[in-house]
């Protein structure tokens, strides 16, 4: 009778770990089951996010898998925009271009251009006067400074000679010197530069400083 009771309490502890055992098993496998849902739902949330979210291409890129360029290259792109803009015009297009790239004024820069713009767009018009700029892609460099509250600034230097054209005949070529100072911000729509113009100069080169920078950019050959 005791080797039965035995036998008997053996039997009911496997039944009990096997009754563990088996809701574990049930546990593991919903949990199981659940992940694989929840991973499937995430699947179909990213297609959707792929597929539907905006994304901002920079003018001008070609169609295909698109990798985001680097800031100098959107950097320097920004900078030739800016030049031909306000420097190959006609007298009837130089008031709508300007408007076209205050967009990537500052707000101090804003202030102070609109007054000098506003001026040389006049003047264009009562002259009829009209402009082409010839960059010198190789003069073009950039190095960065801090302003007085520390935020970074892009310093762009780039040469280049504006042609002034009035009655059809190039009345003036000015070889000129151009200093831009613009500040990093994020991409948008209406920005897809990331940076905004923070003051535009430009002087007129003498002779002697032409040829200075030209043997400085060739290593004085």
């Amino acid at each position: 009778m005791d080797f039965v009771a035995r036998a008997g309490s053996v039997v009911d502890k496997w039944q009990r770990v096997a009754g563990i055992l088996l809701i574990l098993c049930l546990v593991e496998a919903w949990m199981i089951l659940s992940q694989m849902e929840t991973n499937e739902q995430l699947q179909l949330d990213y297609k959707v996010i792929r597929e539907e979210a905006k994304v901002y291409v920079v003018p001008g890129s070609a169609a295909g898998f698109y990798t985001p360029p680097k800031p100098e290259f959107l950097l320097k792109e920004m900078t030739y925009l800016i030049l031909h803009s306000l420097n190959t015009y006609t007298y009837s297009n130089l008031e709508e271009q300007y408007k076209e790239i205050e967009k990537f004024f500052d707000e101090r820069m804003l202030t102070s251009a609109q007054g000098h713009f506003g001026k040389l767009i006049n003047q264009a018009y009562d002259d009829e006067r009209s402009a082409l700029f010839i960059p010198i892609t190789t003069s073009y460099q950039v190095k960065q400074e801090q302003d007085e509250s520390g935020e970074e600034i892009y310093v762009v230097k780039t040469e280049g000679t504006v042609r002034y054209i009035i009655s059809d005949a190039v009345v003036e070529a000015a070889p000129i010197e151009f200093t831009l100072r613009f500040k990093r911000r994020h991409i948008s729509p209406t920005n897809p530069f990331g940076f905004v113009l923070v003051s535009y100069k430009q002087k007129e080169l003498t002779s002697q400083e032409i040829t200075e920078n030209r043997q400085a950019r060739t290593g004085g050959q």
